[in-house]
């Protein structure tokens, strides 16, 4: 754990405080993921979306952007899948 998770935790701060992505699913119909920088790639099938630390892979079927704005994105669809890289 680095100093800055070591501070966060210490004083009971939010990870989004350092800039981690905060992603929050809906069952398996929506999701909404905040403090990303943007979509690497969007089809269908697979949505790529960059983060500050990581990049957030998003599989299923019928995926969509429904809405995307500075703060966050929101994605529906049937989500099968979630990885971070």
């Amino acid at each position: 754990m680095g100093v800055v998770e070591n501070a966060l935790e210490k004083y009971g701060l939010p990870s989004d405080a350092a800039g981690a992505c905060r992603i929050c699913l809906t069952g398996k119909k929506r999701m909404s993921i905040e403090n990303c920088r943007g979509v690497l790639e969007c089809n269908c099938e697979c949505i790529v979306v960059d983060c500050k630390k990581e990049r957030v892979r998003i599989g299923g079927e019928n995926l969509y952007i429904i809405a995307m704005k500075k703060e966050g994105l929101i994605i529906g669809g049937n989500i099968l899948s979630l990885e971070l890289e």
